[in-house]
């Protein structure tokens, strides 16, 4: 299966809180065949924009990172729990005087809940049941980035959303 995520990213840590405001956070999973004990291995990609806000931001660059990992999910009662750890890459103008450029690629460290929407009798009336399998849910994380765009420090970000899962075969 493959999903799709679309939300909000909001700068947690007092490092990116005051330097930055909130954007828009995207990220696609797609199932593995590994699973143990009832846990699933996914592929996962995302990418963020966090806008330069505050005094100076003139002088710094706008936070993007892309990130490439492993998650692991677990379904319990009616929610879905996931850890996941991968790399995370960006660069730009650091966010501190000297300002200058930085090019970073660190560890993160991510984990998040979500709760599928039960629409599915909904969907299996459209098109003759085609959209049965298509799942929806509201899901809300946290990601920590073992670096920032600063000499030292750490990114933590808070996440909402929408995501839209639907069992691709490829």
């Amino acid at each position: 299966a493959v999903s799709v995520s679309l939300g909000t990213a909001l700068p947690f840590g007092a490092n990116l809180k005051n330097q930055f405001s909130s954007g828009m956070r995207l990220n696609a999973s797609i199932a593995t065949p590994f699973e143990f004990s009832g846990i699933k291995v996914l592929g996962e990609f995302s990418t963020f924009t966090l806008a330069a806000s505050g005094d100076f931001s003139d002088n710094y660059t706008d936070y993007s990172v892309t990130s490439f990992g492993v998650k692991l999910t677990k379904s319990i009662s009616v929610l879905d729990l996931s850890l996941g750890t991968g790399l995370s890459m960006a660069s730009g103008t650091a966010m501190y005087m000297p300002y200058e450029d930085y090019n970073m690629t660190t560890l993160f460290l991510s984990g998040a809940a979500s709760y599928t929407l039960p629409l599915s009798g909904l969907f299996s009336k459209i098109a003759d049941g085609k959209f049965e399998d298509l799942e929806i849910a509201v899901s809300m994380g946290g990601i920590e980035i073992f670096g920032a765009p600063a000499d030292s420090g750490t990114s933590d970000l808070l996440d909402f959303g929408l995501s839209i899962r639907y069992p691709f075969l490829f």
